[in-house]
């Protein structure tokens, strides 16, 4: 197929933000300026999404409970609290998974985030997390590092997605879930938890009782890559994943990506999906849509440090961001 699908943006709402750098992430390099991580600028220029034939719609399965342990996305060297107590042991599949067996939507992802925790296709990546799992941080020395692949956390009913980056180092690479044990988790949980979105504003450790609501969390890649870069095949190889994930996401209506190559995996992830080209260009607040059958995309600074740090993000833009996103995730 040689179908293109331009976004067309929505009218702004009341938290449309301010613009960010706004390359077209949907073509040959990823957006501008909008910063994902705590590396030194946006990372990896992917390719155009490649267009695959159109993907069933999924069903709309009975709900599950909150589930699945992950990885967190942003900045790779960004140190959580050091007085973490708990040290999960990185043996078998996270206490927090829900079991395979389970009907409907959980059930479904959670056997894709099994698979996906014993994924070892990128030999960089797999040698890099493992590194990282033995040449701990000083405060985590006593930490047993996840050092896997990170799976995806929230409620499998959820009608809103947050898409990030990928694991951070010494957060989701060491906790094994996402957005947890670094200040990139403390910032976005935190306004999550004030949007209603989570029951509580800390993320630390897969056991201190984080649920949350009509959201699903997941990175755009699953393994922390060597200074936040991810190779353009690398993102590639993880792409299957997204795709199939929003696929078992039955009440998926909105895609929030936080930062530029987040955007631009929605979009591949989106053209894979529906068999057509879909372009875009990154604004921190900008909402697209791409017709029926496709949820809303919506562009996000990311919650790292150097954006937080600098005013970038700010903690009311990520609110307001946060709250346009569940608006339109219940408009249906």
């Amino acid at each position: 197929m040689n179908r293109r699908a331009q976004g067309r943006q929505a009218p702004p709402g009341p938290a449309a933000g301010d613009a960010g750098a706004a390359g077209d992430a949907g073509a040959a390099g990823d957006a501008g300026a909008a910063a994902n991580s705590g590396a030194a600028g946006d990372v990896a220029k992917p390719a155009d999404a490649g267009v695959a034939g159109d993907a069933a719609k999924p069903a709309n399965a009975g709900a599950d409970a909150n589930l699945i342990g992950a990885g967190d996305t942003g900045a790779a060297g960004d140190a959580g609290a050091a007085g973490d107590a708990a040290k999960p042991a990185n043996s078998g599949s996270d206490a927090n998974l829900i079991g395979a067996g389970d009907d409907g939507a959980g059930g479904r992802l959670q056997m894709l985030m099994d698979e996906i925790i014993q994924c070892r296709q990128c030999a960089r990546l797999v040698e890099f997390r493992e590194l990282i799992g033995q040449r701990k941080r000083a405060a985590y020395a006593d930490w047993d590092y996840w050092a896997r692949p990170v799976p995806s956390f929230g409620d499998p009913e959820a009608p809103l997605l947050l898409l990030g980056l990928a694991p951070a180092a010494h957060g989701g690479n060491r906790t094994g879930r996402v957005f947890t044990g670094d200040s990139s988790a403390t910032f976005l949980t935190g306004a999550m938890h004030q949007a209603g979105l989570a029951n509580q504003p800390n993320s630390d450790h897969r056991d201190d009782g984080l649920q949350f609501r009509g959201v699903w969390v997941s990175p755009a890649v699953r393994c922390v890559p060597p200074q936040d870069k991810p190779t353009t095949q690398e993102q590639r190889t993880c792409l299957p994943y997204l795709v199939r994930e929003m696929q078992s996401l039955p009440r998926l209506r909105v895609v929030l990506a936080l930062g530029g190559i987040a955007f631009a995996a929605a979009l591949r992830a989106f053209s894979e999906w529906s068999g057509q080209r879909c372009r875009a260009k990154f604004q921190h607040g900008a909402v697209y849509e791409f017709g029926e059958g496709l949820p809303r995309l919506m562009g996000c600074y990311h919650p790292s440090p150097r954006n937080t740090n600098t005013g970038r993000m700010t903690r009311e833009m990520l609110l307001e961001t946060l709250q346009r996103a569940q608006q339109l995730s219940r408009e249906g």
